[in-house]
């Protein structure tokens, strides 16, 4: 290669000629005239075959990729272009339209419970819930929220279970028994949970008679005081009751608040002067309680003394004594009646037994001076687990006398069955009293025996016999060894 400044040959690595030092020039510059004959070269090959019309419009501008919307921008073929929004106008139509009954689909009823079946039988019951809830509301069926709260409980979200069964419990438009299905089943979780408190909780807002008479275990109610809150110018009898079975008032007189540990109460409160506070809840038999009632009384009467009865009111299984403390100076009457006591009722000296049922009594106390104490009233309810009454025993009793040999002939009076013994005169009838304690033993009936003479007088022969208050089967003669001792005969 020479160089174009002074001719000297150039190696071909070189691009500065070491002679004169002028730059070689790999590009060479610009010619109009080389670039003019190449487009007359390029010229007259490209236009060899067009026509004259062609090249006339040689100058003219056009896309190199004509499109449609080109073609639209450019305002060429005017019947196409209005061909062509039609087709495009038709389409977004037919889009539309298939859009829209996709959609309408998809919010029907049929699609809601076809996707749910479809999840349900690919075993995904929470992926289910959705569509069953918007089945739901589509048509109101309370159904679909059974199957809902099914589902829950199947993925051990008892929570959401029994919130699903709750809508369907308290809502207006679903009927008595799907309500009363829907308590039932909460019920049933609740128990299964152990959470007696929340059942309890539920109950308390149920409007179903139904439910809460087949659940009023579970439930709870505050107590209800027989005297309200107040000042009384005379002692009262305070009685707390619940409305609900199988728990228990528990209450306390000292302004406490009562637990399941307090007191539980089982006789009334005698209120005989002074300032009281009661407080008292209901604890049903699974300890859930209610809330805490109180009451204050202020009893507001002339002081007076009262007899010391130490047997307090209440229920009892065993032989007890009705014992009282009676200072020196007084005297104690009672009354078993319901009348009240005066000079001229029983008088009290040693301990009585308790008679065997429901009895009462009223005791007063007059003083040396001849004044009065107030009234008190102890209710006593005495019976054992057994099915003996005092009537069966008298008539089994007869019965087993006659097989004994002891009466030699039975027959009735007054629809009383009594007996007669071999040379004496008139009839024997026998007179149950109440159980008395044997020493060492178990409690027995006592029954009296009666002599009524041929003229129509009655007097105590002075025998005693005695069954068991279970077995009946053994019968004794009693012999009395002291007092309240007592031993056992066989005859």
């Amino acid at each position: 290669m020479k160089c174009p400044n002074c001719g000297a040959n150039l190696p071909d690595d070189k691009l500065i000629c070491e002679k004169c030092g002028a730059e070689f020039q790999i590009v060479p510059d610009y010619d109009v005239n080389v670039e003019g004959e190449i487009y007359d070269t390029l010229k007259d090959i490209g236009g060899s075959g067009r026509s004259k019309k062609d090249r006339e419009y040689k100058d003219m501008e056009f896309d190199d990729n004509p499109n449609l919307l080109s073609m639209l921008i450019n305002g060429r073929n005017g019947k196409g272009t209005y061909i062509l929004l039609a087709l495009i106008v038709v389409l977004v139509v037919v889009i539309i339209v298939v859009m829209g009954k996709r959609v309408s689909r998809q919010n029907s009823l049929e699609y809601q419970l076809e996707m749910a079946n479809q999840l349900v039988s690919e075993n995904k019951l929470l992926s289910a819930v959705p569509y069953l809830e918007k089945a739901y509301k589509i048509d109101g069926k309370t159904e679909h929220l059974f199957k809902i709260a099914d589902y829950y409980y199947s993925a051990g979200r008892i929570n959401d279970a029994i919130y699903t069964l709750m809508e369907v419990a308290d809502t207006d438009s679903s009927s008595v028994t799907d309500k009363e299905t829907a308590y039932r089943k909460v019920v049933t979780l609740y128990e299964g949970a152990s959470d007696y408190a929340g059942l309890a909780n539920i109950l308390k807002n149920c409007t179903l008679d139904s439910i809460k008479k087949d659940y009023a275990k579970y439930m709870v109610a505050p107590p209800v005081f027989n005297f309200e809150g107040g000042t009384y110018n005379e002692t009262i009898t305070l009685k707390i009751t619940s409305p609900l079975p199988g728990g228990e008032v528990h209450y306390t007189k000292d302004a406490a608040t009562p637990n399941e540990n307090s007191e539980v109460f089982s006789s009334p409160l005698f209120l005989e002067y002074g300032n009281y506070t009661v407080n008292a809840v209901y604890v049903n038999a699974f300890g859930v309680s209610s809330e805490v009632v109180t009451q204050k009384y202020l009893i507001d009467v002339e002081f007076k003394f009262e007899p010391i009865i130490l047997t307090d009111s209440g229920e009892y299984t065993k032989a007890t004594q009705i014992k009282a403390e009676v200072p020196a100076a007084q005297t104690l009457y009672y009354t078993t009646d319901g009348t009240e006591p005066t000079k001229e009722s029983n008088k009290y000296t040693e301990p009585i037994q308790m008679p065997y049922g429901k009895s009462t009594f009223k005791f007063v106390s007059f003083a040396l001076d001849g004044s009065q104490s107030v009234v008190v009233t102890r209710e006593y309810d005495f019976k054992y687990k057994s099915a003996a009454t005092p009537e069966g025993c008298e008539r089994y009793l007869v019965h087993k006398l006659h097989e004994r040999g002891v009466l030699s002939e039975l027959y009735e009076i007054d629809n009383i069955t009594v007996g007669k013994k071999t040379g004496r005169s008139g009839y024997f009838k026998y007179v149950f009293t109440t159980a008395y304690p044997i020493e060492g033993q178990d409690d027995y009936f006592f029954l009296v025996e009666y002599n009524v003479d041929d003229m129509g007088n009655v007097y105590k022969t002075g025998d005693i016999y005695a069954m068991h208050v279970v077995n009946g089967d053994k019968i004794y003669k009693v012999s009395i060894l002291g007092p309240d001792k007592y031993g056992l005969i066989d005859f």
